[in-house]
């Protein structure tokens, strides 16, 4: 092998930062900008619209059942090829719903789309150039979502009154379509084997070759029959269910105590920024801790989020959403591929994430759920906010039960 080659995976990284950036910073993450345009134009009940984030999350909760198997007959990146070019066909294609149906099932087709060119594939990517810093990695990486979310949020703010949902659509269409496409297909790629190079702290033989990676920790079939593998499904899907809760009710319940629209408006877009942040930290923390300490603060600053929505009364509380919600809303997308690998090694991984992830997206698409029916029930978001809080705990302590002492 040519030592002298420059290492490519800072360039996977600024591919990934890009592809996250549209397929979720754009697709996803501006979707709750178009709720009220749409219902006005199409005459959809606001439920209805509301109620499609939780018919996708279904579906690519199924998907993540399957996700292992799919990867044993084409690899990552020709799935992503694909996704990358459907992907912003698709978008533009809502612009073109006036019926219902034909609206979920477009944007399950986007939803899916972004599951296989977004977090799944390239944290699997991502993994095959960093043997160490893998962290670190994922967190720059995967905080493109929040950067360029925050960019498009505030120019579909500005397009939305002049153009039109439907216009608009098409224009971020276009701008996904720019964003995913050209670092999908030539700047990405899978391995650093395939460019004669090696990973990022791999090993090398005395003729200068990288040396294999050792293949360790037990197959999907011997982890689902741990009792470690039960906890953490039972710990993530708990997270999942406070985590999504708590980001949900950030803005309604901070008006509902008082505060007025601009302020909760300000407070949940400082909870999103410190997200991108977050990433980062958490990332650095995985580098620098062990996957058990990292994990169990990051957990431990949720509960200190869910604690200040819940006690958002007092202004001095209101802090904590802050300071909690970056580093821990990143445990979903920066910790759990470090800590599944952390505990069950690279034998199965794809398979053993991709249950643990359906585990949790299932507590994601029921948090909100939950969280909505308590308040139409009760009138308030107390009682659901300390459920989750009490979620949150039990998490914390199986992860510090579970989850190994040693550095991954």
């Amino acid at each position: 092998m040519n030592t002298k080659k420059k290492f490519y995976g800072t360039w996977i990284i600024l591919a990934a930062f890009f592809i996250m950036g549209g397929a979720v910073g754009v697709a996803w993450n501006c979707n709750s900008l178009f709720v009220k345009a749409i219902c006005e134009d199409t005459g959809f009940a606001r439920s209805q619209v509301v109620f499609l984030t939780t018919i996708c999350s279904a579906a690519t909760m199924i998907m993540s059942l399957f996700i292992s198997k799919i990867y044993k007959v084409v690899s990552p990146i020709k799935v992503m090829r694909v996704a990358a070019i459907i992907l912003p066909i698709a978008y533009c294609a809502i612009s073109f719903c006036k019926r219902l149906p034909r609206f979920y099932r477009v944007q399950v087709v986007v939803a899916l789309c972004i599951f296989f060119t977004a977090n799944v594939p390239l944290s699997i990517i991502i993994g095959n150039w960093y043997k160490i810093g893998l962290g670190t990695a994922l967190g720059i990486s995967f905080m493109g979502s929040g950067l360029v979310g925050m960019v498009f949020n505030s120019i579909v703010g500005r397009l939305l009154p002049v153009y039109g949902w439907r216009f608009t659509y098409r224009i971020l269409a276009v701008s996904i379509a720019v964003l995913v496409i050209p670092f999908v297909w030539f700047v990405l790629k899978e391995t650093p084997e395939a460019m004669g190079l090696k990973a990022m702290g791999a090993g090398e033989s005395t003729t200068g070759e990288a040396v294999k990676e050792e293949v360790w920790g037990p197959t999907a079939a011997e982890a689902m029959k741990s009792s470690s593998f039960i906890l953490v499904c039972i710990a993530m899907f708990m997270c999942m269910v406070a985590l999504n809760s708590q980001i949900q009710a950030v803005s309604p319940r901070l008006t509902d105590l008082g505060y007025s629209v601009a302020t909760a408006s300000n407070i949940s877009a400082l909870g999103l920024g410190s997200l991108a942040i977050g990433k980062i930290l958490l990332g650095k923390m995985y580098d620098k801790m062990t996957v058990r300490n990292a994990t169990c603060l990051a957990v431990f600053l949720g509960c200190l989020a869910i604690l200040g929505e819940a006690l958002a009364k007092y202004p001095a509380m209101v802090a904590l959403i802050v300071i909690g919600e970056g580093i821990s809303c990143a445990m979903g997308t920066v910790g759990m591929p470090v800590f599944v690998k952390g505990l069950y090694g690279n034998r199965d991984y794809n398979a053993i994430y991709g249950k643990i992830m359906a585990i949790g997206n299932a507590g994601g698409v029921l948090g909100p759920l939950f969280l909505n029916a308590m308040y139409d029930k009760t009138g308030s978001y107390d009682i659901a906010l300390w459920v989750c809080f009490a979620f949150d705990v039990i998490a914390l302590v199986i992860f510090a039960k579970v989850l190994g002492k040693k550095k991954d």
